[in-house]
């Protein structure tokens, strides 16, 4: 028996008409969710769209058992209670919450006798815990909820799988619930050596590789002066060149607690061949180390008594 899932927009006109991008783009990540989820259950699934209906606009999405399931009894189980999962992502956080009961679930999951004669497999209901928090599957939702919160014709959405359940609306006041905020957070390090292991010897926009606190980064080179002084060959690079330098280090966080980082030097203060080589400083390198100089002797100046 084919598992129909339907997505209701509701619009605040009286036409059935929706922006083909913001829909498509919308759905492409409803349906990775599905996929997403699929390849967590280790089941093969087919989804599939039929013709929409109007009042506001009504998509329907069939899921399909194709053949070559890994484990026969867990997808008998997963396939009509896939769009269960699908819709409690997508309506968790609304007024009208949907409440997924994961102990009916993992009960439902031991009962399921897996018969193979040749080998006898087990499933861990750990599988149905880690659809429900996917960081992926979150992902795809807030994207999903982000286009819809920039398109105004809507006012709200609904969920329903199959016809006799109660569609699940969530309304637009309830979008941000489900967008991630990405925090940003600067960090510089004004003293930082970079081993060099790939540099950037002629114009464009870039990335340098080198090795920053024995970890391999991709930097792009803010210095102006000094890639104008790389193209006028003052600088040769070999194996263990380091640079010393003001590197910017900003770190993106999401909601997930998942960290993207990016790097960007700044100014490079100076150079050396190897580690144990010395530092050979730039200009604003020199003015760098007078004005810490100055710095320490002023603060040890003005602290005595």
């Amino acid at each position: 028996m084919e598992e129909k899932l339907q997505i209701h927009y509701y619009f605040n006109d009286n036409t059935h008409k929706m922006n083909a991008f913001v829909r498509n783009k919308a759905e492409k990540d409803l349906l990775d969710s599905f996929k997403q989820a699929s390849e967590i259950l280790n089941i093969e699934l087919k989804v599939e769209s039929e013709a929409y209906s109007q009042g506001g606009l009504i998509e329907h999405f069939s899921t399909i058992e194709t053949a070559g399931v890994a484990i026969a009894g867990v997808a008998l189980f997963f396939k009509p209670a896939i769009n269960k999962l699908i819709t409690y992502h997508f309506t968790e956080k609304s007024d009208e919450k949907y409440k997924l009961d994961i102990e009916l679930k993992k009960e439902q999951l031991k009962a399921i006798q897996l018969d193979n004669s040749k080998n006898e497999k087990e499933f861990n209901d750990s599988n149905l815990v880690d659809v429900l928090s996917d960081p992926y599957i979150i992902r795809h939702v807030s994207n999903f909820y982000k286009q819809l919160d920039n398109y105004s014709k809507i006012e709200k959405v609904g969920f329903k799988y199959n016809s006799d359940e109660n569609e699940i609306i969530v309304p637009k006041n309830d979008f941000k619930k489900y967008i991630l905020v990405d925090d940003t957070t600067i960090i510089n390090d004004e003293d930082a050596d970079i081993e060099i292991i790939s540099p950037v010897l002629n114009t464009g926009k870039y990335k340098w590789r080198g090795k920053y606190q024995n970890e391999v980064i991709d930097f792009s080179m803010g210095d102006t002066k000094f890639k104008t002084e790389i193209a006028q060959g003052k600088y040769h690079f070999g194996n263990g060149t380091i640079i010393n330098c003001n590197l910017q280090i900003t770190i993106k966080t999401n909601d997930l607690a998942e960290d993207k980082k990016s790097y960007s030097v700044k100014e490079v203060y100076g150079t050396k061949e190897s580690i144990s080589s010395e530092l050979i400083l730039r200009e604003i390198g020199k003015r760098k180390k007078h004005q810490k100089w100055v710095d320490e002797h002023t603060g040890n100046l003005f602290g005595k008594e």
